[in-house]
């Protein structure tokens, strides 16, 4: 029986996407988006937040990706890469390919576990 999935969506921020978000920014004239609120702080607020959302919802390209429920939150595309040719060789039985997979593939867990620390660390 296999798990449910979920789907996930995230933005895949680069710096090309950055520089068109600056330049955006850069051309929005502000004022007109605060004068129409009359001074009123939480609407600014709001207007503000929902103008940089469509900014970035526009700019940044979003991204889709199944979820498992058991998977960790350092396991990437990289190491699901590793995967499949671990049970390739596991199937077809092959020792030295196996091995050499499962040493590639610790090694990559190791490099995502630490990005993903550093990255919750901040």
């Amino acid at each position: 029986m296999s798990q449910p999935t979920t789907t996930r969506t995230f933005s895949k921020w680069s710096p090309e996407a950055e520089e068109m978000l600056k330049d955006c920014f850069e051309c929005t004239d502000w004022s007109v988006l605060q004068e129409i609120h009359n001074g009123n702080i939480e609407d600014i607020t709001h207007c503000l937040t929902v103008y940089l959302n469509f900014c970035m919802d526009i700019i940044v390209p979003a991204r889709t990706v199944p979820s498992f429920l058991n998977d960790k939150p350092w396991i990437t595309s990289e190491v699901k890469l590793l995967l499949n040719p671990k049970k390739k060789a596991f199937k077809d039985n092959d020792k030295a390919e196996l091995k050499r997979i499962q040493k590639e593939l610790k090694s990559s867990l190791k490099e995502a576990k630490e990005t993903y620390k550093r990255k919750v660390e901040k």
